[in-house]
């Protein structure tokens, strides 16, 4: 084809402002939303009151978001790529158990700061279905996370292997364990205490029944169980 018979190909237009926008916009609903969930509860929180919080039309947030348990989803996502960041820059740098107690101890903190916001939200799991299958679908990644840093300190292959799965599993059913007695106990039970004491007693199972690297003990695969 001759160049003068050569169409030139249309430029695609570029909107950088406009899609910085729409993610600053998408942030403060989720933030708001995570806000509101915390002070009223999820089931009182509306869609109308968290547009209200995030300073946009309803309109707006029903573009982002279609119901509470997307925006739900959508605080689980922020929660859990600050913690994948976070293990990406420990993990084969830090021993994990080290990294939990620290991770452990400011998450404590930190939900103890806002103690009866998250009695109320401990509540709902189990009696509001929306918020209970999205907290299982948080934890079920959460320990995706913990398995995938298991299986590089212990020099483990994750797709082989079962037991950095079984591992992060025992971790995150301890702390629900101990979260729904927190909730049970009104906020009286010591969570930092209980939480750690989860740790040492997986730790303490890890180092009776898991070999090091150099070690080499052959890993627990699917047909061996």
């Amino acid at each position: 084809m001759s160049k003068a018979l050569e169409i030139a190909e249309p430029e695609v237009p570029s909107f950088p402002r406009r899609s910085r926008r729409k993610r600053e916009t998408r942030q403060r609903i989720v933030e708001a939303a995570e806000a509101l969930f915390r002070q009223v509860g999820f089931n009182n929180a509306t869609m109308q009151a968290i547009a209200e919080a995030a300073d946009v039309h309803v309109t707006t947030l029903f573009t982002h978001f279609k119901s509470k348990r997307d925006l739900s989803d959508a605080i689980s996502d922020m929660i859990l790529e600050a913690m994948a960041l976070a293990f990406e820059e420990s993990r084969g740098k830090r021993p994990f158990f080290e990294f939990m107690r620290k991770l452990t101890e400011n998450a404590c903190r930190e939900h103890l700061r806002r103690s009866e916001q998250n009695l109320a939200m401990g509540r709902l799991f189990g009696a509001d279905e929306d918020f209970t299958a999205s907290w299982m679908t948080y934890e079920r990644r959460q320990i995706e996370l913990l398995a995938s840093y298991i299986a590089v300190d212990f020099g483990l292959d994750l797709a082989v292997d079962y037991r950095p799965t079984l591992i992060a599993n025992m971790i995150v059913g301890g702390n629900i364990m101990v979260h729904q007695r927190w909730v049970d106990s009104e906020g009286t039970l010591d969570l930092t205490r209980e939480s750690l004491a989860v740790l040492d007693a997986v730790e303490t199972l890890v180092n009776r029944g898991l070999a090091t690297p150099a070690e080499g003990r052959h890993p627990l695969r699917s047909g061996e169980i």
